[in-house]
């Protein structure tokens, strides 16, 4: 509803693939991850592919953030 965003003043950005610069992000990212402070492996959970469907549930349910497909 338009009028209730310009109403309250509501603003609506769109972000592709997050809004930081990599060529710092990550590097800070690794950095974490080796004081053990970012355990971004726990985020990801591979699937083979013929169990999609269950990769798409266990996403769903929150298992897991990332649902890596293997041929």
């Amino acid at each position: 509803d338009v009028i209730t965003l310009l109403t309250f003043g509501v603003k609506v950005m769109g972000i592709t693939e997050g809004d930081v610069n990599p060529n710092t992000f990550i590097p800070e990212l690794i950095d974490l991850h080796m004081e053990n402070r970012f355990a971004f492996d726990k985020l990801c959970k591979t699937y083979a592919f013929e169990n999609i469907n269950t990769a798409v549930e266990d996403q769903g349910k929150g298992e897991c953030v990332k649902a890596v497909l293997t041929f």
